[in-house]
């Protein structure tokens, strides 16, 4: 492993285990009642751990970066409502600033806008890009659009499951089945669909789910067939 890389490697492990692992519930409970001093502690923290694992003492402008982009950053976030859209801004604010001080420490800017092009302008990737995107939400709207009909016979009947779980499931298959298709891990997509098949039964054993285990098949069946189509086409481009 290059020095570069380890470099990085120590950054987001100090962030992980600071984020994570060291802070407390209580801890997040007064930074989220606004008590600044909780904040500077919580900053302190991360600056002094990515600190002490660079281990390079010449680096002070690590530590201060560190401190005072993450404490601005908390500060903002615990004035906003708990949502999964603010803790995924909150850390790629947080690996953004790990990142421009990785690129800095290493003197890697150049290289690293140059790498950076030459990805924009590479085929194979932009092929993996837009066959992912495919399997989301244009895949997701065709098979609701495709078995619609048989959503509504059931959809008055159907009020105790999560909001838009379906949707996230059908997400995760697909990335998951595109995934395995990419790497030629063929096994693995059976079994998805095994696991699948086993989590749906205790729900779906009664004659009366009839109607809800045939709608569901017609789905499941529809979403994996999309994503392996696509996943054929994804790896004639690429070869």
């Amino acid at each position: 492993m290059s020095m570069e890389i380890l470099i990085l490697i120590k950054l987001l492990a100090a962030h992980f285990l600071a984020d994570f692992c060291f802070q407390s519930p209580s801890l997040v409970k007064k930074k989220r009642e606004g008590n600044h001093r909780f904040h500077l502690l919580h900053a302190c923290i991360h600056a002094m751990l990515a600190y002490v694992f660079l281990g390079d003492w010449k680096l002070w402008y690590v530590p201060l970066t560190i401190g005072v982009s993450h404490y601005v950053i908390d500060v903002w976030k615990s004035r906003r409502e708990e949502s999964l859209t603010d803790f995924i801004i909150d850390q790629l604010l947080h690996l953004s600033v790990l990142i421009l001080l990785w690129l800095t420490i290493t003197k890697q800017f150049v290289t690293g806008w140059d790498t950076i092009k030459e990805a924009l302008n590479n085929q194979t990737i932009w092929i993996y890009i837009t066959g992912f995107i495919f399997i989301l939400k244009p895949t997701s709207i065709f098979i609701s659009v495709a078995t619609k009909k048989w959503g509504d016979d059931r959809e008055a009947e159907d009020n105790h499951s999560l909001k838009n779980a379906g949707q996230w499931i059908g997400y995760l298959e697909r990335i998951l089945v595109l995934v395995f298709m990419c790497l030629s891990v063929y096994e693995a997509i059976g079994f998805i669909l095994a696991a699948k098949s086993i989590f749906r039964f205790g729900e779906l054993k009664e004659a009366s789910d009839l109607k809800k285990t045939e709608y569901i098949m017609i789905g499941t069946f529809l979403s994996f067939t999309i994503t392996i189509l696509d996943g054929l086409i994804i790896r004639c481009l690429v070869r």
